[in-house]
C-alpha cells in the first residue's frame, strides 16, 4: 500500500475540513458569540496547519516514477475509513475548545454521531436547548456533510484516485461509474444533494420557520440523520404544513440515489421510466403506504384520548390526526431519520 498517497488525501481531506469549520464561525459571529467562534477557528487553524503538514511532506506521492497513477482500491478503502475517523476527531474540536461538550470522549461521539448521520446524542434536553447557535449549526452541518459524503466531496475537488473513492463511498450506482465519468458523477450527484437542501430551506421558511432552523432542520432531513436544535425535534413547531414538507423530503432522501444520477445523466423520462419499472422503488414506496394506512386506521379506531382533556395521549378521534402522525412516524423510522411527530407529547419527545 502507498502510504504516502494515503497521507497526502487525508492531508487534503484536513485542510477541506478546515474550510467547512469557517463556517460555524461565521454563523457564530452573526450572532455576537466569541466563544463559540474563536472555537471554531481555533479548530480549523489546527485541521489546517496538520493537512498542510501532511499534503507538503507526501507531495506528488499518487504518482509512480514513471508518472503513472500508483493510487488504487486499497489506497481508497483506507482513505475511506481513516477519512471518517479524521472528520469525527476535527468535528469535536469545536464543542471541546468551546466547552459546550468538556469531556473529549462525549464530543468526538457527538462529532461521530453528526458525520456518519448516526442521529445519537450525549446532550441531554436542558444542555441540547441552551446549545450556542454556531456550535447548532455546526452539530447540524457534520449531518449535511455526512450524508453527502466527505469524501465525494473530496473526489469533486481531487480527482486523483476519484473512482476508487467513489465506488467505496456512493451506494448503489457502482456500475455506472464505470461508465461514466467519476467527477462528472460525483458533481452531479452534489448538484442534486446541494439543490433538494436549497428547496427544502426555502420552502420551510415560506411555511414559517427562521432562517437558521430552516437550514438546521434541512440538513438533518437530506443527510437522514434527524439532527435537530431543539430537544423536542419537530415538536417545537408543531405544524402540520412543516411536517408534510419534512415527511415529503425524507422520503426523497431516502430513494437510491442511482435514480437522481440517472436523471442527470439519460433526462428525467428516461430515468422516470427506469424508476417506474424498479423493483426497488415499488418496494421502498408500498412499505411506507401501506405501514401509514393499517398504522393509521389502528390509530384512529384505537382513538387515544378521545377527546379527553385531562389525558396526556394524542387524540385520535379523527382520521386525519391519525393519518398525520403516522405518515410523519413511518417515513422517518423507513429512512432512520429519527424525527418526531408534533403531536405526540411532551413524554415522547427526546434529544437530537
Amino acid at each position: 500500500m502507498n502510504l504516502r498517497a494515503v497521507s497526502w488525501v487525508l492531508g487534503c481531506v484536513m485542510l477541506l475540513l478546515a474550510v467547512f469549520l469557517l463556517v460555524p464561525a461565521m454563523v457564530s459571529a452573526w450572532y455576537g458569540e466569541s466563544s463559540s467562534m474563536w472555537a471554531c477557528v481555533a479548530s480549523a487553524l489546527l485541521s489546517a496547519g496538520a493537512g498542510a503538514v501532511l499534503t507538503m511532506r507526501n507531495r506528488g506521492a499518487t504518482l509512480n516514477e514513471e508518472g503513472r497513477a500508483d493510487y488504487f482500491r486499497r489506497e481508497g478503502l483506507a482513505v475511506v475509513g481513516l477519512s471518517w475517523l479524521l472528520a469525527a476527531l476535527v468535528g469535536a474540536l469545536p464543542f471541546l475548545l468551546s466547552g459546550a461538550i468538556p469531556s473529549p470522549v462525549d464530543a468526538f461521539f457527538e462529532a461521530a454521531s453528526g458525520f456518519t448521520t448516526t442521529g445519537s446524542t450525549i446532550l441531554e434536553s436542558h444542555r441540547l436547548d441552551a446549545l450556542p447557535k454556531g456550535l447548532a449549526f455546526w452539530r447540524s452541518f457534520t449531518h449535511w456533510l455526512g450524508g453527502i459524503g466527505i469524501v465525494l466531496v473530496f473526489v469533486v475537488l481531487f480527482p486523483t484516485g476519484g473512482r476508487s473513492l467513489f465506488r467505496s463511498e456512493v451506494p448503489g450506482i457502482a456500475r455506472e461509474a464505470v461508465q461514466a465519468r467519476v467527477r462528472d458523477s460525483a458533481l452531479g450527484l452534489a448538484r442534486i444533494y446541494v439543490g433538494l437542501t436549497v428547496v427544502q430551506i426555502a420552502l420551510l421558511i415560506l411555511a414559517g420557520l427562521s432562517t437558521f432552523d430552516a437550514f438546521v432542520h434541512a440538513f438533518g432531513t437530506l443527510s437522514t440523520g434527524g439532527f435537530s436544535n431543539y430537544s423536542s425535534s419537530v415538536a417545537w413547531f408543531d405544524s402540520w404544513l412543516v411536517e408534510a414538507i419534512i415527511v415529503v423530503f425524507m422520503f426523497l432522501a431516502g430513494l437510491n440515489f442511482a435514480v437522481y444520477d440517472g436523471a442527470l445523466r439519460f433526462g428525467f423520462r428516461t430515468a422516470w421510466r427506469r424508476l417506474l419499472q424498479s423493483g426497488e422503488f415499488w418496494t421502498y414506496t408500498l412499505m411506507i403506504t401501506g405501514s401509514i394506512a393499517v398504522l393509521s386506521m389502528v390509530l384512529w379506531f384505537w382513538g387515544g384520548s378521545n377527546g379527553d382533556p385531562s389525558s396526556d395521549l394524542p387524540d385520535y378521534r379523527h382520521l386525519s390526526g391519525a393519518l398525520r402522525d403516522t405518515s410523519f412516524l413511518v417515513v422517518s423510522i423507513q429512512t432512520c431519520t429519527g424525527r418526531r411527530t408534533s403531536t405526540a407529547g411532551p413524554s415522547s419527545a427526546a434529544p437530537g
